[in-house]
């Protein structure tokens, strides 16, 4: 799998929006976005720096639409790619749940 991360920083993550992402570059020319959802708070009131491992949206809905790019350009299994991801977004203060 060659993936490099070339943007991924605390701005990266949107607790209004609720979503967290990184910029990627695959295979030296083709860079894309990977990213997922962020926990709501149960005051409803925007979103923590939180992700649930078993229930991001990581390969569903508007999140899919965006890491499938990645996917197919990668060719490697989707659990790789998670995993890459979820480590990645722990170094910019995004506690993952199992």
């Amino acid at each position: 799998m060659e993936i490099k991360v070339i943007e991924s920083h605390s701005e990266q993550i949107d607790t209004t929006n609720g979503f967290v992402y990184i910029t990627v570059q695959i295979n030296q020319n083709f860079v894309t976005t990977l990213q997922c959802c962020l926990v709501a708070r149960k005051d409803k009131n925007g979103y923590k720096k939180e992700v649930n491992r078993k229930d991001s949206g990581f390969d569903d809905g508007i999140c899919w639409d965006v890491n499938k790019k990645a996917y197919n350009q990668l060719g490697c299994e989707l659990s790789d790619l998670r995993d890459f991801f979820m480590k990645e977004i722990k170094h910019i203060g995004v506690r993952v749940r199992k």
